[in-house]
Order: structure tokens, then sequence, then C-alpha cells
């Protein structure tokens, strides 16, 4: 099954915006194509089958946005003033 970009929401005019919106889209796919292919269990498929499969496009989404919660998670714990408020996340997160 082939993906598609959905390009059809946007709402700017202009020729430069489009293209800047286009860029925008393209780099997004690219690091969402990044994060599955980082993935071991990819690696491990390229060798054995030469074909490779990746996870659908929100399946990633959803991938990279726990991977961003973590992150601002790890780094508000971090912080003296952020720190029980990193704690109330996870606790609700938990849920």
């Amino acid at each position: 099954m082939r993906e598609t970009v959905e390009l059809g929401d946007y709402q700017v005019l202009r020729y430069r915006g489009v293209v800047r919106y286009l860029h925008l889209v393209l780099i997004a796919y690219l690091l969402l194509t990044h994060l599955a292919l980082n993935e071991s269990s990819a690696q491990a498929e390229i060798k054995e089958q030469g074909e490779l499969r990746l996870p659908s496009i929100p399946e990633l989404q959803v991938k990279l946005r726990g991977m961003l919660w973590e992150n601002l998670i790890t780094n508000m714990e971090r912080g003296v003033r952020t720190r029980s408020a990193a704690r109330k996340l996870k606790e609700a997160m938990m849920l």
C-alpha cells in the first residue's frame, strides 16, 4: 500500500508560500522515514528480504509524538522549577 501526502488542505495562495509549505511537508516526511529506518526491525528486514516495508505514516507520527513527549518530560525533570510538573505529567500519562 502506498502512502500519500495530503496537500489539499493548505490555504496559502502565493507561490512562495506554497513552495515553503511543500518544503515543510517533505522535511516532515523525511524525518518520519528516518525514524522508521533507524528501528532495528527495519534494519533486520533490509538484510533478510531485500525489500523494505516501513510502518504507515500515522504510526510513525504517533511514535514521533511519543519521542517528543519523552524528551519534554526528561528536560522538565532536569529543571528545579519544573521537576514537580514533570512528575505530575508522568503520573497522568500512566493512567
